[in-house]
């Protein structure tokens, strides 16, 4: 018994089902053939260029899914303290989705409690070229600069910033920073006049 070979019609109804069943490989690889088609194949083409482009889609949201779940583990072990085990959950982000903002802000966040100063603004910087108004990492690099360059770190901090909580801590930084005189000092201060 011999089976006839499908008509162009049921090829293009079985890659149509196919798309829509969300089976991308099965749609392109039936209906790609029916491109040169004269009465299917705008149709297939078109149909073709929605399946890659929704099977690009459906990779990039898996790779992002993988990657916020290693961002989500990352921060529980930072606020637990556990800088050995962040390290190598950081390095899972990375393979996730390299170079992305998030990952340069948080090895700065590692440098910074390990004391690495140099190797946090390294990082805080490259984590604001990516996302420029991440008022976190300014403020981070903020704190991991010298004194005279925090300031201005800390005001624009303060300027962008819509978390209070954010917000807060600036100030109090910039209260640190810039000490007040003591009462002996102000009393000495005005003995000299």
């Amino acid at each position: 018994l011999a089976i006839a070979k499908p008509s162009v019609e049921a090829r293009f109804l079985y890659g149509l089902v196919a798309f829509e069943l969300q089976r991308w490989l099965l749609c392109r690889s039936t209906l790609k053939p029916l491109a040169g088609d004269a009465a299917w194949g705008p149709s297939a083409r078109t149909l073709v260029k929605r399946a890659e482009a929704r099977e690009r889609a459906a990779a990039l949201a898996k790779v992002k899914k993988e990657h916020r779940a290693a961002i989500a583990k990352l921060e529980g072990q930072l606020r637990a303290g556990e800088l050995g085990t962040a390290d190598k959950t950081l390095q899972d982000a990375e393979k996730a989705r390299p170079g992305h903002a998030l990952n340069a802000y948080y090895r700065g966040y590692i440098a910074y409690q390990r004391g690495d100063r140099v190797g946090a603004q390294r990082e805080f910087r490259a984590a604001l070229g990516q996302r420029p108004d991440d008022v976190w990492a300014r403020y981070m690099l903020a704190l991991s600069v010298d004194t005279p360059q925090r300031e201005p770190l800390l005001r624009e901090v303060l300027r962008k910033s819509k978390d209070p909580a954010l917000r807060r801590a600036a100030s109090a930084a910039l209260v640190k920073r810039a000490p007040r005189p003591s009462r002996r000092h102000a009393l000495s201060m005005r003995l000299a006049l």
